[in-house]
């Protein structure tokens, strides 16, 4: 039982490897425009391309609303490609969820699984699970901790707060944050 499990997981998580490799490639867009990903990662390339576009409004919920709206407009244009990564990555997280294994056991399998998943990809299955498409994703995410390594000031709704500040500067404020709200956590 073990073993069939292992063989299904292990050739799920190829299939998901393979759409995301596939992704990579050129891509011809509406007006004919072609982008040229070179093996560039596709998430990373297009998370890039909706912070650069995105236009903040003056409050958090109206910036949430433009983020899943930026968001729908990317997932209309890349919906066949995109699509059959975000249910492979479900029904891996399914057939996990629902096996028989020790939690001990699945543990390790999670941890394998999430090891996978880039910062962009983290990105998006954020604002995918808040769209009608991703809603049933909501329950794995929170269960297992999906979003755990997901850097908050690479969000859209906190443009504001990080437009001005180059990549690296991005990133040492995820880190402090991370690593306060983790200090938060364990003292109360």
């Amino acid at each position: 039982e073990n073993q069939r499990f292992n063989d299904l997981f292990f050739e799920l998580l190829r299939l998901y490897q393979s759409e995301i490799a596939e992704l990579c490639g050129s891509l011809e867009k509406d007006d004919d425009t072609i982008i040229d990903y070179n093996n560039k990662d596709f998430f990373d390339y297009e998370k890039e391309a909706l912070q650069r576009a995105f236009t903040p409004t003056t409050s958090y919920e109206g910036n949430m609303q433009e983020a899943l709206k930026s968001y729908m407009f990317f997932y209309i244009e890349h919906r066949t490609k995109i699509a059959a990564c975000f249910r492979t990555l479900y029904r891996i997280y399914d057939l996990l969820d629902k096996s028989e294994l020790s939690e001990s056991i699945k543990k390790n399998y999670l941890k394998i699984l999430r090891a996978q998943l880039t910062d962009s990809e983290l990105f998006f299955i954020r604002y995918n699970a808040i769209t009608y498409y991703g809603h049933n994703f909501i329950r794995y995410i929170n269960k297992y901790n999906i979003l755990k390594h997901l850097p908050t000031f690479e969000l859209l709704e906190f443009k504001d707060w990080w437009k001005e500040l180059d990549k690296v500067e991005r990133m040492g404020i995820n880190i402090v944050f991370h690593y306060s709200t983790r200090v938060l956590r364990r003292s109360l």
